[in-house]
């Protein structure tokens, strides 16, 4: 819908009531009139011609505007790697209400986009909302000339879609999919030059290609409000007071590289790891205080957090190694009620082999002694299902789980069982092979009895019991 005179009242009123944190809007989710009312505005909104966006209000306080006389770049150059799937950063924002122009020569495949802004979570279906419940645009790249406005602004990326014809799999996962690279021959595709107008610089560290005084130069000289840390495994969008807060991103980002592997490890997946994985932190999350996908989304303190090395070292994060679990956790060994459970399975095993924590410390209060006495007699929360798993852990180390793992990705990935009790009887088959002991007594005692068949066939195994359950 255009929003020419006669037309803007809708534009109007939307801009007026722009929600900022300091101003929050509330419309509750009985307000049928109220909801429908700002779907129509947001779709308008979406839709508007380039030549008639115009910075939003509330984008100066978020993301934010661009601060100082900073010069807006003109043709400049950057090579899309065409065998490196979804975001790459350009190390470029695009000022809220500006047009950014792109310049493609030759072809792209098809359904690369340019995306300006990092910040993904529709707010709409929440009942307050701290900023606009949409603030980042995406549209498709063609040869020639495209022209993208964001009323927001943001960090301007290149999404380039998989190609699935080029080998390689998707692996469903909680947070998402995981895309394993099982490097079959194929030609590489090399890199297309783009380029871009109306921008400016924003900070962009990358692992073994930014220098510390190159670091040090993008910092003083930007004035953007957000850049970006890039490793091998992991990438952050941070706001540049925070950028500025990181003394060593080098040695930052090897730290997360390493926590990305050992998930990796611990997982069991085959091949090699696709596309990095990706934070971003919001004045406003679409669901809790984070949550796994991509990008992990989070709060400004978990920012803070992402890029306190000394913290990170000597403790972990239980809750950014738990949404990072997600986006590693299968269906297959996850039974009714143990999403939150199978995930800190993940959890625990980075804070023991980053952090050197033992479970029984890896979470401050947990006793898991206690937890599972509760458990087998019925009393069951999630740390008291985690805590069947503890033993376990103790007696035939995390590794048992690793190679329960390998015998699901080696038959083509995990199969779908929307049976509940035949996952359980699957994983108590295959836990109790890999580690050479029956541990369906043990199962059975913690409330995950599986079917006589299955106990049957492990019949000619060691059991399996911790002393005090017998």
């Amino acid at each position: 819908m255009s929003a020419t005179h006669g037309e803007s009242t809708w534009l109007e009123s939307l801009e007026a009531a722009s929600p900022t944190a300091a101003n929050p809007l509330l419309i509750p989710k009985g307000d049928a009139a109220g909801r429908e009312r700002w779907a129509e505005w947001i779709a308008n909104y979406s839709t508007l011609p380039a030549d008639q966006v115009r910075s939003n209000p509330a984008a100066s306080v978020f993301p934010g505007a661009v601060k100082g006389e900073v010069g807006r770049v003109k043709g400049r150059r950057f090579g899309i790697e065409l065998d490196r799937a979804y975001w790459q950063f350009t190390g470029l924002y695009a000022p809220p209400g500006e047009k950014i122009t792109i310049t493609v020569s030759g072809g792209l495949p098809a359904e690369t986009k340019i995306r300006i802004g990092c910040h993904t979570d529709d707010l709409f279906e929440t009942d307050q909302w701290s900023r606009f419940p949409v603030i980042s645009r995406e549209v498709t790249l063609a040869t020639g000339k495209t022209e993208i406005v964001n009323p927001f602004g943001g960090l301007i990326y290149i999404d380039v879609p998989r190609d699935a014809g080029r080998g390689g799999r998707y692996l469903p996962t909680h947070g998402g999919c995981v895309w394993l690279d099982e490097h079959p021959a194929r030609e590489p595709r090399g890199v297309r030059e783009i380029l871009i107008d109306g921008a400016v610089e924003a900070p962009h560290f990358r692992l073994g290609k930014t220098t510390p005084e190159e670091w040090r130069k993008q910092l003083r000289d930007t004035g953007a409000p957000w850049g970006e840390l890039e490793g091998r495994n992991m990438s952050f969008a941070l706001p540049a007071d925070v950028l500025a807060s990181v003394e060593d991103p080098a040695e930052l980002l090897q730290y997360w590289d390493r926590v990305l592997d050992e998930a990796w490890k611990f997982s069991g997946f085959p091949g090699t790891r696709g596309p990095t994985e990706r934070f971003v932190p919001d004045i406003q999350t679409a669901a809790g205080l984070l949550h796994s996908g991509y990008p992990i989304v989070g709060q400004y303190s978990h920012a803070r957090e992402m890029v306190d090395l000394a913290t990170l070292r000597s403790e972990g994060n239980w809750g950014l190694f738990h949404e990072l679990g997600h986006n590693h956790q299968s269906d297959a060994y996850t039974f009714d009620r143990f999403v939150e459970v199978t995930v800190n399975l993940h959890t625990l095993y980075l804070m023991k082999a980053v952090c050197r924590r033992e479970p029984a410390e890896a979470r401050l209060g947990w006793d898991v002694t206690a937890d599972l006495r509760k458990l087998t007699v019925g009393d069951a929360g999630v740390f008291e299902r985690l805590a069947l798993y503890v033993p376990l852990i103790e007696e035939f180390g995390f590794e048992s789980f690793t190679r329960t793992f390998r015998t699901y990705w080696v038959e083509g990935g995990m199969p779908e069982m929307s049976d509940n009790q035949k996952k359980i009887d699957e994983f108590v088959r295959r836990y109790s092979q890999a580690v050479g002991h029956d541990c369906s007594g043990y199962f059975a005692r913690v409330g995950l009895p599986c079917g006589a068949r299955t106990s049957a066939g492990l019949a000619n195994l060691p059991k399996f019991m911790p002393p005090g359950l017998e």
